[in-house]
């Protein structure tokens, strides 16, 4: 088994033939992200309240433009339909209204750039260009692109809504993630009620659902948070480096969950991520150091971040993986990997005990329990005809209860039951128990031609025959038993009431009465 870590996310693979598909992606790893104290997610229920949130101009942003206002919307269709909203532009100088859009819904703006325009007198403050589709995966969500071109990088832009539903907005945020302060939508230091009445109803922007890439909210990847594993230090220059971080404690820039639906924890688990020390980068080699480069000749170096916690779990997931191989003789699915991990984690006051949490997912990577008490496979439907109640995760194998007669001595014996209902049927004499017996059915019967002889029998024989008798007693015709039916040709013999045995080893089993008619 193999784990590769690239781009903050890990692919674990399972050699196989050479050729196409020799290697078998079984789990995909990821970085949760960097950003659990960026303040770039905006999210609310939408009231007929009409509540407004401002953004402002950024420079090096994250978006499809280079500077300016940028910002995306998702919705669930049926939580957006009946949302109108507007945008406007204030003057931060005196908190005046400097112009105003109509408001309109998504529904106008499908498929299509629409660009409005906030003029003062005959200038143009501002353009607003929005471009909404409905998602390529899922058709039931909206995603509107938002981007404001202005005239001024002082003032504040507001997106403003009203009616009934739910969205989410991240921001473009800045490229430089180490130095920047603050993002593009305001959160902090707003006029009071006094200097803007309008201000009761601003909506803020939080930390929440800050995951990064879209593969984060994928239940099949398997996201990691990042804890605090160290705070100290000693540099290459021999200097002891401290840091504020708590030791155990989740670090305060590793992203926190959920996803948008809520659909599943996320992030799934948390390891060591600040500060991990490795090999140095290439720059430590002519001498670029600084007081992240340790020990002597400072070929190593400390950094952190959930791109150092990722590749932990990507090593377990595969040693995982080579575990099940070579005691199973199997590949390990991504379900019970990602169920072995997250329900073999630590907790701890750090975790509060109360997980799954949006920080923490189930708590911190405990490789030992992970590898020592892996994944049950088997059927857990309690409903299911092979319900195994030791199985943690689900094979996809579960089988229904199938209810009929599960003898295959009965004469209505039902080859596709696994569940006896209790309604089999025997021939005179004969019990479901009995270990040795004869079942012999005759149809048509009555008969004008020809009756079909069925029979099974139980129990060890080294000699077995058919015999047909008449009402004497006479033996008129008898068949040497080599196959479970036969034909009886009734043309041949007079009308008249037959009775038909089963003889195995010169013993006679109860007849079947066989009438023949003209």
């Amino acid at each position: 088994a193999i784990g590769i870590f690239t781009q903050d996310i890990g692919f674990i693979l399972e050699p196989g033939k050479a050729g196409i598909g020799s290697n078998i992606v079984t789990q995909v790893v990821n970085a949760a992200g960097n950003s659990g104290n960026r303040e770039f997610h905006l999210g609310y229920d939408v009231t007929a309240d009409t509540c407004f949130t401002w953004f402002k101009y950024k420079t090096n942003i994250l978006g499809e433009d280079s500077d300016g206002i940028y910002f995306t919307l998702y919705a669930d269709a049926e939580d957006f339909d009946q949302v109108s909203f507007a945008f406007g532009v204030d003057d931060p100088a005196n908190y005046s209204l400097r112009g105003l859009t109509p408001f309109d819904q998504i529904q106008n703006r499908l498929d299509q750039y629409v660009y409005e325009h906030i003029l003062s007198g005959n200038d143009t403050i501002g353009t607003i260009r929005t471009f909404a589709t409905r998602a390529h995966y899922d058709s039931s969500l909206y995603h509107m692109v938002v981007k404001i071109f202005t005239d001024s990088t002082a003032y504040y832009w507001r997106f403003i809504t009203t009616g009934s539903g739910k969205f989410d907005i991240w921001s473009g945020a800045n490229k430089d993630f180490e130095t920047a302060t603050s993002d593009m939508i305001k959160s902090s230091q707003l006029p009071d009620s006094s200097q803007m009445p309008a201000i009761v109803r601003y909506k803020a922007p939080d930390n929440r659902k800050t995951l990064v890439s879209s593969w984060n909210c994928s239940p099949h990847v398997i996201s990691v948070a990042n804890y605090n594993n160290r705070n100290v230090w000693t540099d290459v220059y021999g200097n002891y480096q401290i840091r504020t971080d708590i030791p155990g404690e989740i670090s305060g820039t590793s992203s926190s969950g959920p996803t948008r639906d809520g659909a599943s924890a996320k992030p799934d688990l948390a390891a060591t991520g600040n500060f991990i020390i490795t090999s140095a980068r290439l720059a430590s080699l002519f001498g670029f150091w600084g007081p992240q480069d340790i020990a002597l000749g400072g070929m190593h170096n400390v950094n952190g971040g959930t791109s150092m916690a990722a590749p932990v779990v990507t090593g377990l997931a595969a040693l995982y993986l080579q575990k099940v191989k070579e005691e199973e003789n199997r590949i390990a699915t991504h379900t019970e990997i990602k169920y072995s991990l997250i329900h073999n984690t630590r907790q701890d006051s750090f975790t509060t005990f109360n997980v799954p949490n949006d920080r923490w997912g189930y708590g911190k990577v405990d490789g030992y329990k992970a590898i020592s008490n892996p994944a049950v496979i088997g059927c857990t439907d309690p409903a299911a005809f092979n319900y195994d109640p030791g199985a943690t995760v689900d094979n996809g194998e579960c089988i229904p209860f199938i209810y009929g007669c599960t003898d295959d001595f009965a004469l209505n014996y039902d080859s596709l039951a696994n569940t006896d209902d209790g309604s089999c049927i025997y021939t005179t004499g004969i019990s479901p128990n009995d270990p040795d017996g004869v079942v012999l059915s005759l149809a048509p019967n009555p008969t004008r031609t020809t009756a079909v002889m069925q029979y099974r029998i139980r129990g060890s024989y080294s000699e077995a025959r058919i015999l047909m008798s008449d009402i004497t007693g006479a033996v008129r015709q008898e068949w040497i038993l080599d196959r479970n039916a036969g034909y009886l040709n009734s043309g041949q013999h007079p009308a008249g009431i037959y009775f038909i045995n089963i003889e195995l080893d010169r013993q006679r089993f109860p007849a079947q009465k066989l009438v023949i008619c003209q």
